[in-house]
């Protein structure tokens, strides 16, 4: 073929293709632009929801869902606000939540109260939007559970349960207690504990002997039965009646308690005034644990003394325990252990320094007029 004729094929050959490929560059794209739902444009959002995956609600109990809102873009988002879109079975608080501004690249969090109000299928959702911002959701996916048991309410304990009653009585010149402590709804236990206060599972008093007796109560007209023997306690009164004996509330002290006290035990014995002798033990108390505890320890402390000076046998530590007990440790390793209450003043508040209960041993305190 000629040189030229292969030069002119060439040449149109070539236009011919820059030709269609200058039509095919000018030519728009068939596909569709994204679309919102609304038929318009897509718009692009930075918000981002993150709601918890799953979640298990039981009926008719409330539970908080925490749910994240994230800012993805560059710019801050403003009136940011999260909606929850909840089936009939399911109540929100709040329905919405302002979450304001989102700085770029944060996140906030927010909170709701969920409650499933019936058994099914409930459906739960979070929307965010903002102006300018196209909507951004994320569901839970939930699990219902039964409704919890209903609580048992808590039983009422009748207010006499753990008081404690004393008085004391003579018999000829000599002074001796008598004191009740009810131990629970069925027992009293008729007598004075000497090493703390004592438990009751049946009865073992029997005649005028101590020890546990049934008794039944009445809170609102505080009528009281003990054994056989009628009597009254009023709620708060103090007082106890039982046949024809009164008796006045002690207060039993708190496990580990310490206190800053005095008083003194005075009792006599035998046919006064003709053969008699008398008996009087002083009884001092620290709130450092330290005790005094004998005859003469009064006028002792009178003159300045101190614990430590005194006869080992006569002094130690102490230490309250659970169920009103408390053990006196003496410097001389003997042990003594009594039930102890403190008496209640003239406003009914316990006062240590008004009188203390030691087992059947009453020691009066500068607080009373004894």
């Amino acid at each position: 073929m000629p040189r030229h004729r292969l030069f002119l094929i060439t040449t149109l050959a070539l236009s011919f293709c820059l030709a269609l490929a200058g039509a095919a560059a000018a030519k728009p794209h068939g596909g569709k632009k994204p679309s919102d739902g609304d038929g318009g444009h897509k718009k692009v959002s930075s918000l981002f929801v993150d709601a918890p995956k799953a979640a298990n609600l039981p009926v008719g109990t409330p539970t908080k869902v925490k749910v994240k809102v994230a800012n993805h873009g560059k710019k801050p988002i403003a009136g940011v606000v999260l909606l929850a879109k909840a089936s009939k079975e399911i109540e929100v608080a709040p329905a919405k939540a302002k979450v304001g501004t989102l700085k770029p690249r944060k996140a906030k969090v927010a909170s709701f109260m969920v409650t499933v109000t019936a058994a099914g299928k409930p459906k739960l959702s979070f929307v965010a939007k903002a102006p300018g911002q196209a909507k951004s959701h994320d569901a839970i996916a939930l699990k219902v559970g039964p409704a919890p048991p209903p609580k048992e309410e808590a039983k009422k304990v009748p207010r006499i349960i753990g008081r404690y009653f004393w008085n004391t009585y003579q018999v000829l010149t000599t002074t001796y207690m008598h004191a009740y402590y009810f131990v629970d709804e069925q027992w009293v236990y008729r007598g004075v504990p000497k090493e703390g206060l004592p438990t009751c599972s049946g009865a073992t008093a029997t005649g005028e002997e101590d020890g546990c007796l049934p008794y039944t109560w009445n809170e609102s007209t505080g009528a009281l039965t003990i054994g056989s023997t009628g009597g009254e306690y009023k709620a708060d009164s103090h007082g106890l009646k039982v046949g024809e004996e009164s008796f006045s509330e002690a207060s039993l002290p708190e496990p580990g308690t310490k206190v800053d006290a005095e008083g003194s035990y005075i009792n006599q014995f035998g046919l006064c005034p003709t053969a008699c002798s008398f008996v009087t033990v002083d009884l001092h108390m620290s709130s450092n644990g330290e005790f005094a505890r004998a005859s003469g320890v009064a006028g002792f402390f009178g003159e300045g003394g101190s614990y430590g000076a005194l006869p080992p046998e006569d002094h130690g530590t102490y230490a309250i325990d659970p169920r009103g007990r408390i053990t006196f440790t003496y410097a001389d390793g003997h042990v003594v252990v009594n039930t102890i209450s403190f008496l209640l003043d003239d406003n009914n508040n316990p006062d240590p320094n008004y009188g203390i209960l030691l087992g059947d041993s009453v020691y009066f305190g500068p607080h009373s007029s004894v």
